[in-house]
């Protein structure tokens, strides 16, 4: 998934809670986080764990 964010700031349609979703494989991401969002989840997908820890540090930031 080299390349791919799918990083926002806010919590679509009343989302329970914001999740970072690292996974290196872009059809396994897709799928889990598919499922996740149908159980009202927002997610963050990252392909390496350096991803994850920016897409969380800048939720953090941006929250404050």
């Amino acid at each position: 998934m080299s390349g791919v964010s799918h990083f926002s700031t806010y919590l679509p349609y009343g989302a329970r809670m914001r999740l970072v979703l690292v996974e290196e494989d872009a059809g396994i991401a897709r799928f889990v986080a598919k499922g996740l969002r149908e159980q009202a989840y927002a997610v963050d997908v990252a392909s390496t764990g350096d991803e994850a820890l920016y897409q969380a540090a800048i939720n953090l930031k941006l929250r404050k």
